[in-house]
């Protein structure tokens, strides 16, 4: 798994900081991101294998991120974290909904199995 790296784009920065420390620790690199705009960026910078999304974000949320990334990467694999029971997309934008709150461990096992596809 070491190869493997995902970008983590949510506001709330303890959860990127938890989230990127635990998979780093289980050998999944990771690159972070705040907002919708520098999500687009980090991810053409670093072409991650997978994109944690949240959707709720000041500034550019998740949904304009995931519109400017699959409008020039549409094979890039993005898994949306939201507490928003409700979230609604369009198909083929988004390979998975995740909710909050969400155990690391189920976290880390989603992310293998994602990009063992």
């Amino acid at each position: 798994m070491s190869s493997t790296s995902v970008l983590i784009v949510d506001d709330e920065k303890d959860l990127v900081s938890t989230y990127s420390e635990y998979l780093s620790l289980h050998g999944i690199k990771t690159n972070t991101a705040y907002d919708g705009c520098e999500a687009f960026t980090v991810y053409e910078k670093t072409m991650p294998d997978l994109v944690l999304m949240d959707i709720n974000m000041p500034k550019y949320d998740g949904n304009y991120a995931i519109e400017k990334i699959k409008e020039k990467y549409e094979h890039a694999k993005i898994l949306v974290i939201t507490g928003n029971v409700d979230y609604k997309f369009e198909k083929n934008m988004v390979n998975k909904i995740l909710y909050k709150p969400l155990k690391l461990k189920e976290l880390r096992e989603i992310i293998i199995n994602e990009c063992k596809n």
